[in-house]
């Protein structure tokens, strides 16, 4: 907040603890993504922390086409038994794997992406989406 100009704006964006596929899909969820992610936060304990620190919510998302779909995929992944984050770094090309592999995931991706499209959709409306962009403003006290 010092940083920050009175009355200046502070946009976040990061994994959203109390979301649907936080709640499913628990230590395998994608997002929990250690050691990056050190710290997690809800709309709720983050509301707080920003009352805190002396912010007030000027708006709340949390419906990612960049993350959520793709975070359920690899979630359901995860979960299923494969190998932690495997697509991911699959297609990132931060793995070396065969061609079969690569095949397969793409192919899992492709096959799941409608149902991930339309869950991440869902989860968003009930404010539950699996990451959340805050945008703050520094209070005038």
């Amino acid at each position: 907040a010092e940083l920050l100009a009175p009355e200046g704006t502070l946009i976040m964006s990061m994994p959203n603890t109390e979301s649907w596929q936080a709640r499913i899909f628990g230590v395998n969820w994608f997002h929990h993504d250690l050691p990056r992610h050190l710290f997690g936060f809800g709309r709720t304990s983050l509301e707080s922390l920003q009352k805190l620190t002396g912010f007030e919510r000027c708006e709340f998302h949390c419906l990612s086409m960049e993350q959520n779909p793709f975070g359920f995929i690899q979630s359901l992944l995860n979960q299923c038994g494969f190998p932690r984050d495997r697509a991911y770094t699959t297609l990132k090309g931060t793995r070396r794997v065969s061609i079969g592999t690569r095949l397969v995931d793409l192919l899992l991706v492709g096959f799941l992406s409608i149902p991930a499209v339309a869950f991440s959709v869902l989860e968003a409306a009930f404010r539950r989406g699996a990451t959340m962009t805050v945008v703050a403003r520094r209070s005038r006290r």
